[in-house]
């Protein structure tokens, strides 16, 4: 009598798997409203697949919806808590949304899921210090730091850049430079470095760090209008009037 039952949820299941396939290659092409259309799927023929409400939450992250994304997370992180990184996805969306005690405890869930505890840890210290708890996020900082020394991550989500804008917020600005002067070359490396040796009137190696920031894809007009100051405070006026031009 179970055998009809049974072969059905298999063929589900099976199905279910098939789509999630499609939406996964359409989401690395980047291709999102496709890629949702086969989780449409995936999720009608089995609502209970964590996998694929953690890619719907994907999906929506990748376009800075977080608000769509919050609910598929949650329920991902709901159902299986331990899948790869969804935890730490639910509590990186809600930092988004200024939900910071939301985000506390998914992080939370992250760190007992195990996984990358790196990636949890530096969440949880920018978590903490939006909620003011400076020496709770140092800590977390300082662990994300240490997790992450042989996980090697990528240059831009290295914990020491995120743990070195802490110390420059808090005015702690030979640490900061220390710290960012270890972290892995990157735009937001260079430029927070930068904007620290600014701060120390340093501005002959500040103006070396933003230079450098700024030969990256993706530099934006902050490192940009800094680096014109700098010049100014050099006496390079003719090269900070070029920077500017295009803002007048």
């Amino acid at each position: 009598m179970l055998v009809v039952p049974l072969v059905l949820a298999v063929s589900a299941a099976a199905g279910a798997e098939a789509q999630i396939e499609a939406a996964l290659a359409h989401f690395r092409d980047r291709r999102f409203n496709e890629a949702r259309q086969y989780l449409d799927r995936a999720l009608a023929l089995a609502p209970g697949s964590a996998a694929a409400w953690k890619l719907l939450g994907m999906t929506y992250s990748a376009e800075e919806n977080y608000s769509a994304a919050e609910e598929p997370f949650q329920k991902a992180c709901r159902m299986a808590p331990a899948l790869e990184d969804v935890c730490y996805y639910l509590g990186r969306d809600q930092y988004m949304l200024n939900k910071f005690e939301a985000a506390e405890g998914a992080f939370a869930k992250a760190l007992r899921a195990g996984g990358k505890p790196w990636r949890a840890h530096n969440g949880m210290a920018l978590t903490l210090e939006a909620l003011g708890r400076s020496d709770a996020a140092e800590d977390q900082f300082r662990k994300a730091v240490e997790l992450s020394s042989g996980a090697q991550p990528r240059p831009s989500e290295s914990p020491r850049i995120d743990y070195g804008a802490f110390l420059y917020k808090q005015g702690r600005l030979d640490e900061a430079i220390r710290e960012l002067s270890l972290a892995p070359p990157c735009f937001r490396s260079y430029f927070e470095l930068g904007k620290a040796l600014f701060m120390k009137e340093r501005f002959e190696q500040a103006a070396r760090e933003l230079e450098k920031a700024l030969a990256f894809p993706g530099g934006d007009a902050s490192a940009l209008l800094l680096l014109a100051k700098v010049y100014f405070r050099l006496g390079r006026s003719a090269e900070a009037e070029r920077l500017l031009s295009p803002y007048r």
